[in-house]
């Protein structure tokens, strides 16, 4: 089954699909990193509460939108998900200087309104405008691993990796207070087919080619996972070649990449996660860059012996 690039096609939410969206849009509990403080708020009061403050200081929101394992989980409660990440779309200024003042002014505007909960939102917040995204992120910390990820959106050419973290289930129903039903689509470009892989735990992609560094070790987590590949044979060759050429170009360190997504007790999740990225690198058709590769499989091999130890 293949994906494409056709326009979005969106599709209302299911009985059981409302259902899990329910079960996220709860009451949550936002951490700080410095103090003891933490406050639980109903998820959509939150979004409320900041897209409210935006607009009150003359910032267009136009929809906010649930996205990559959350999103997932709505589809099928197979799929498994820790942070929640919210993705709201802002209305464009014109002009790179503008942006900034842009970005600048959501910073400040939803650092100022989460402090005065919780003096959780810290400095966490960054700005990209590389290869002509532009989008920022503010984490909202839970110390139990279900962090609150929003992301400001005015451009972003690539919003997936896999088919599986291509859902974008559209809740501003919800924050906005309107009626109307909640409905998702897939960057995938097939929303049927997203959801088929969602369903049963495969791994597929479209234009593989532009897929960045850490796409390639999102691949051996999936597989850690005992997720299935839905190409096969020199469909999948080619998969592996173009993610690794992506690895090679913009290099995700792999300490950072367990830090940010093992907790600190799974070690033996990290041990295997690290031999299955060392088998990976030895599949025939990546020999090609078994030079340039050989780096990376000694910082793994690094790794391990530590956590073995």
């Amino acid at each position: 089954m293949e994906g494409n690039i056709a326009a979005p096609h969106w599709e209302d939410l299911t009985e059981n699909e409302m259902t899990r969206l329910a079960k996220i849009l709860k009451p949550v509990e936002i951490h700080s990193r410095r103090t003891q403080n933490a406050i639980t708020m109903h998820l959509t009061l939150l979004m409320q509460t900041l897209v409210n403050k935006l607009r009150d200081n003359g910032i267009d929101i136009n929809g906010v939108y649930l996205i990559g394992g959350a999103a997932s989980y709505v589809v099928s409660s197979v799929h498994i998900f820790n942070d929640i990440d919210l993705m709201m779309s802002v209305g464009a200024p014109n002009g790179y200087e503008e942006e900034k003042k842009l970005f600048n002014s959501i910073r400040d505007l939803v650092v100022k309104c989460i402090g005065q909960m919780t003096a959780s939102a810290g400095n966490m917040f960054h700005t990209h405008n590389n290869n002509g995204d532009s989008w920022s992120l503010l984490s909202l910390y839970n110390m139990y691993g279900k962090n609150i990820e929003l992301k400001f959106v005015l451009r972003l050419a690539r919003d997936f990796v896999f088919s599986t973290d291509s859902i974008k289930v559209d809740i501003s129903p919800q924050v906005f207070e309107l009626s109307g039903e909640n409905r998702m689509t897939s960057s995938f470009g097939n929303l049927e087919v997203a959801k088929y892989h969602i369903q049963n735990r495969m791994i597929d992609t479209i234009n593989p080619d532009q897929i960045k560094g850490g796409g390639f070790l999102k691949f051996v987590h999936l597989k850690c996972k005992k997720y299935k590949d839905a190409k096969k044979d020199e469909d999948l060759e080619q998969l592996l070649v173009a993610m690794t050429e992506g690895f090679l170009r913009e290099p995700y360190q792999l300490e950072k990449y367990l830090a940010n997504h093992f907790r600190q007790q799974d070690v033996n999740y990290k041990i295997g996660f690290l031999r299955k990225f060392w088998d990976i690198c030895n599949k025939p058709c990546l020999q090609i860059f078994s030079e340039d590769l050989e780096r990376f499989k000694n910082t793994a091999l690094g790794i391990c012996r530590r956590l073995e130890q």
